[in-house]
């Protein structure tokens, strides 16, 4: 007998729920995640970052840079950040300046140009400066010069 608004085949998520009684969290997990690539081949994500840097960037490259940064460490935090920074979850203060109209949207670092993420973490003299020091601080600690 066929019933209105039931599907009667079983899914991949019924058989997740059903079947699985140990690790569901990450079998749930996997599911959801190779649901979400099947779906979303190129993320709005890497269209942004492609207009930052000026030219685009292809799925080969960015499939290196992904599988590079998930080899890189164990540590969840630094995996977190990773993310972060690849899904622009930070705010940026030009972002934070149209929710509060009480602050600046200039960079923290300079507080010359307009406080953009690519600004931020690329552009700014400040941080290229830093980038600098801690990239002759690890040369120096790896005898890398």
């Amino acid at each position: 007998k066929k019933e209105w608004g039931i599907n009667m085949q079983e899914t991949v998520l019924d058989k997740i729920f059903l079947r699985s009684e140990d690790k569901l969290i990450g079998k749930l997990y996997k599911f959801l995640l190779a649901y979400k690539l099947e779906e979303e081949q190129v993320k709005e994500t890497m269209v942004v970052w492609a207009r930052d840097f000026g030219y685009s960037i292809n799925l080969d490259q960015w499939q290196i840079i992904w599988d590079r940064n998930k080899k890189i460490t164990m540590a969840t935090a630094y995996k977190e950040n990773l993310l972060k920074m690849f899904y622009r979850w930070h705010l940026p203060l030009a972002r934070l300046a149209k929710m509060f109209k009480s602050q600046s949207p200039n960079c923290w670092k300079c507080s010359i140009e307009w406080g953009t993420y690519y600004h931020a973490w690329c552009c700014c003299r400040k941080a290229q400066e830093y980038w600098l020091r801690t990239g002759s601080g690890w040369r120096k600690c790896w005898v890398l010069d």
